[in-house]
């Protein structure tokens, strides 16, 4: 533009500045530069287009940052010509009449909520699609009617997530395929479809990101090249995308002050990121999920120095595992919040970590919860509980027995669902220990039948042992519920003690006959082991229905330690 004006055009900075972020280009040396300028140009300049947008987007104009261009500036600009005709975007900052700059502003701005939505789909699609493929290095996802326009923000989205390369394509005419695909750091997406560029009717792209056209027939073999290729580079993918961390800070330490002086380094962007701060030993007051359909998650942090806001954007799902306890750490980007003039620092929350043992209630009314996981095993203890799960349409069930642990290790479980109440903590001691399962679900689906009646009283035994002692013997078949309306006890617990004399050597059973034992050794009810069995089912009981998620996790905790 210099060179055919013949100067430098100042006020086309504010564009400069935007696409320049808008296109992820490096903010390094002249393009830093040329950024500085350009956001001053944005907060003082008279493109009445652009302050339209700004006011809709109900952005400052004369605190526009960096990150506002990257996260709401640009995206609403790039929507128009994602979904449709782009010039609307150009009239928008070329017009010079209000009403009609807020108009299109307006148009803008719905156009990136329906792009916002159109990407969800699509990245909802991929998911369920993703339940039906093993865990593997790389994904490639066919899917049919998918907007060309959404695709490359539904597979950044993804990658994000999974931290491995992702391919997305859609069907077009002519039995072909159009899509983009993004990649992680480790590993150069478009070299390796460079070396395969046969296979493509069209391929272009760089290091982490590519767009390509692909015959139909061919997308099968394009994801066992993908998957080739990567496992000959020796990458580890298995830990996400790496998050850097550029200090650790007390929650204290997260001042105003501390964030205006980050603020005098901006820009941040390409090569040149906004720096990252890693809080822990953290509790969380009052995590909320908010926004439509409880997309976001908000929550104040706190540790022993103070209070700090923060919101966890597109997370809201994680709202039911925050809480009080400080064993969590969170790593985020510091920011200001302006709410009716007050200045708050807040927490753009990127990831977060919960030390120990997790326990989740989802007993009574909260079974009815979507589970947030999509590769849990649900656990039944008890084998008339099987069916609870499959009416919730779990993917995994199965018996708590030693079949588990290679099942656990082939399908990457990482949550365990406790349908009904276990026998006592030794499984949820080996699933910790040894195959480093943290997250547990209760649900504690279970009829109660033993906390309910009890182990029985000395009483209760020493009457049922009279009756004995006066009797030859007892058709116990025909007489148990005779017996037990006598005794003034259930039937069932009736059963149960007559177990525990038999086990003890007091009496003998055979063809369902009764017997006494002429010379029984002397020991206690407490000394046989159905009694101390039921004693500690008992416990248990009474522990994951009536007891808290942290009573039950100190007490799996507890047992851990032995």
């Amino acid at each position: 533009a210099t060179a055919l004006l013949g100067y430098i055009p100042d006020s086309s900075l504010d564009m400069v500045a935007i696409g320049t972020i808008a296109d992820m280009v490096s903010l390094t040396g002249e393009n830093r530069a040329l950024v500085q300028m350009g956001l001053n140009v944005v907060r003082s300049g008279e493109r009445i287009g652009l302050d339209m947008l700004l006011e809709v987007l109900e952005l400052s104009k004369e605190e526009v940052k960096s990150s506002d261009i990257g996260f709401k500036i640009a995206p609403t600009l790039n929507a128009i010509g994602r979904l449709g005709d782009p010039n609307p975007g150009v009239e928008l900052m070329a017009e010079f009449d209000e009403e009609r700059a807020i108009l299109l502003s307006r148009e803008a701005v719905g156009l990136n909520d329906e792009r916002k939505c159109l990407t969800k789909t699509v990245v909802e699609e991929m998911d369920r699609m993703l339940e039906g493929k093993n865990d593997q290095d790389a994904y490639v996802f066919l899917g049919k009617d998918w907007h060309q326009g959404v695709l490359g923000l539904a597979a950044g989205q993804l990658m994000n997530r999974i931290g491995k390369p992702v391919v997305v394509l859609t069907e077009v005419e002519g039995g072909f395929a159009k899509g983009s695909a993004r990649s992680v750091e480790a590993v150069n997406l478009f070299e390796i479809l460079d070396k395969h560029r046969t296979l493509f009717k069209a391929v272009g792209g760089h290091h982490a990101a590519a767009g390509m056209t692909i015959s139909i027939d061919h997308v099968a073999e394009l994801e066992q090249i993908l998957l080739k290729e990567i496992q000959s580079l020796n990458v580890d993918l298995t830990k996400g995308v790496p998050l850097k961390v550029d200090g650790i800070l007390k929650i204290e330490e997260a001042s105003l002050s501390l964030v205006e002086e980050l603020e005098k380094i901006e820009p941040f962007g390409m090569d040149f990121p906004e720096p990252t701060f890693l809080f822990q030993n953290v509790g969380v007051m009052n995590p909320q999920a908010i926004g439509v359909e409880g997309l976001h998650l908000k929550g104040m942090l706190t540790d022993e120095t103070g209070t700090l806001n923060s919101i966890y954007f597109r997370n809201g799902k994680y709202v039911g595992e925050l809480s009080r306890e400080q064993n969590q750490s969170f790593v985020g980007k510091l920011g200001k919040n302006v709410w009716n003039g007050q200045k708050t620092v807040q927490l753009m929350i990127e990831d977060f970590s919960i030390e120990g043992v997790q326990m989740f209630d989802y007993r009574g009314e909260a079974m009815q919860r979507a589970l947030p996981f999509e590769k849990g095993l649900f656990l039944t203890f008890h084998p008339s509980n099987r069916e609870n799960p499959l009416k919730l349409k779990a993917k995994y069930v199965m018996d708590a027995d030693e079949t588990i642990f290679d099942f656990i290790k082939n399908h990457g479980i990482e949550e365990i669902v406790f349908v009904d109440v276990p026998d006592d903590f030794e499984l949820g001691r080996k699933l910790k220990k040894e195959y480093g399962i943290t997250r547990f679900y209760v649900m504690a689906q279970t009829p109660l039948e033993e906390y309910l009646l009890g182990v029985g009283s000395r009483e209760q035994f020493a009457k049922l042992y009279q009756v004995i002692l006066k009797k030859e013997e007892i058709n116990i078949r025909k007489k148990y519920k005779e017996v037990a309306k006598y005794l003034g006890v259930d039937a069932r617990l009736l059963i149960y003690m007559i177990q525990v004399f038999e086990e003890l050597g007091f009496i003998q059973i055979k063809d369902g006959i009764l017997t006494k034992e002429d010379n029984p050794q002397k020991c206690k009810i407490e000394d046989s082991q159905i009694f101390q069995k039921r004693k500690r089912l008992i416990e248990m009981q009474e522990l994951f229905v009536l007891g808290n998620m942290q009573e039950i996790k100190a007490s799996l905790e507890m047992e851990t330690t032995r």
